[in-house]
């Protein structure tokens, strides 16, 4: 690794200057609106007839202040460019470019910027995406230097919000216009309730602050569903499309056809738990099929509260009155009864196949309260302004 490390820092700047190093675009959109946003420039370095991992050279580049430096102002000035030859082809988008922190905090970062935008009248398609937060050792000059980049009608956002240590003070502190939800919130979105809950903090966050939050690695419409439940618009990832050449780019927003997502709505905070309780079936189903992998034949210990004190129990009797007449409701109403005179005294969540019916249930009711929520918007006109507190 320490050779390999080596040899990138020493090839770099060559196959920067030769143009080995490729810039890809990865297209945003709003998928509540149906509308595309703009895209993301993703450096990729080929070598020959093989492309490098950008996990394998790129963590180099950022830990070097005089490669990532060389890096940023090629990427800014390719960007300038991209956005001329975008207009001349009718195509008005934002353009997203990824800006080390140590580059960020470089003495001569605001001259560098500043020459790689000389001789564009427009900045405001701009936007750049501070990587490695963590390495931010001064948090009062890169406060500094994003003000300065929002006086100069450039647009900043924060790549990969929700993975650091620090990232929420990060966001609280830095005067940035937009986070990036890393992608590894996706992946388990639907599976890991820790996951689940920093997307919820992440939206709540973002509403209340005026930021523009984008989900990076949306890649299903599980994924995308589930989103946009939680009150998500914006999406990167390959649910829309992988990072394309130009070119193929261009071809491919000229045949794109987005639609607005009126389905599934935005739920209202009181319907959380019920996405919560989906979200923990599955986590259970994963442990629960691994331990029969491993040929481990314990059930799963689980702590089964007293029906009057169940959190599950609460929810349906607090939502009869507005979902109680939906055949989903009173089926989960029953499984949920069947459930506690079951497990209840052996206190495990007995067979996979037990559990499964359990979240087919949850789904189920899920699927009526989207369809239930349709009907309501498209009958009062209303659409986006129930009433209630939303996250």
């Amino acid at each position: 690794k320490v050779e390999q490390r080596f040899r990138i820092r020493q090839t770099f700047p060559t196959a920067l200057k030769e143009g080995n190093i490729h810039l890809l675009l990865q297209p945003q959109a709003n998928m509540r609106l149906g509308k595309l946003d703009g895209a993301e420039m993703l450096a990729r370095w080929r070598e020959g007839d093989k492309w490098l991992s950008p996990a394998a050279f790129m963590p180099v580049i950022e830990h070097d202040p005089a490669l990532i430096r060389l890096l940023d102002c090629q990427v800014i000035s390719e960007a300038v460019q991209l956005r001329r030859r975008l207009l001349a082809q009718g195509l008005d988008l934002r353009i997203s470019v990824n800006i080390g922190s140590r580059h960020l905090l470089h003495p001569s970062f605001l001259a560098d910027l500043d020459s790689a935008l000389s001789g564009c009248p427009d900045t405001s398609f701009l936007t750049l995406e501070i990587t490695e937060v963590t390495a931010l050792t001064d948090l009062p000059l890169a406060v500094q230097r994003l003000e300065a980049i929002n006086l100069r009608h450039v647009s900043t956002s924060l790549d990969d919000f929700g993975t650091g240590h620090a990232s929420l003070l990060y966001a609280a502190s830095l005067p940035v216009k937009e986070l990036k939800l890393g992608q590894e919130f996706m992946r388990g979105l639907l599976a890991k309730n820790a996951h689940a809950s920093v997307t919820i903090s992440a939206l709540q966050f973002a509403e209340l602050s005026n930021t523009r939050l984008i989900a990076e690695g949306v890649e299903t419409s599980e994924q995308l569903a589930f989103w946009l439940r939680l009150g998500g618009q914006n999406i990167q990832g390959y649910f829309l499309a992988r990072p394309m050449e130009e070119e193929q780019f261009v071809s491919w927003v000229r045949t794109l056809k987005l639609h607005p997502q009126a389905s599934p709505p935005r739920y209202a905070s009181d319907d959380l738990l019920l996405l919560a309780r989906h979200v923990s079936v599955n986590e259970r189903l994963h442990r629960l099929r691994e331990m029969r992998a491993a040929g481990v034949a314990d059930p799963l210990p689980m702590d089964v509260p007293p029906l009057e004190t169940c959190p599950t129990g609460h929810w349906i009797e607090h939502r009869r009155a507005a979902y109680g007449h939906l055949p989903a409701f009173v089926a989960m109403d029953k499984a949920h009864l069947r459930r506690h005179e079951i497990l209840a005294p052996v206190n495990h969540d007995g067979s996979i196949d037990l559990l499964e019916e359990w979240g087919n249930v949850i789904h189920s009711l899920i699927l009526g309260i989207d369809q239930e929520l349709i009907q309501n918007q498209h009958s009062s006109h209303m659409r986006n302004n129930r009433e209630g507190f939303y996250i």
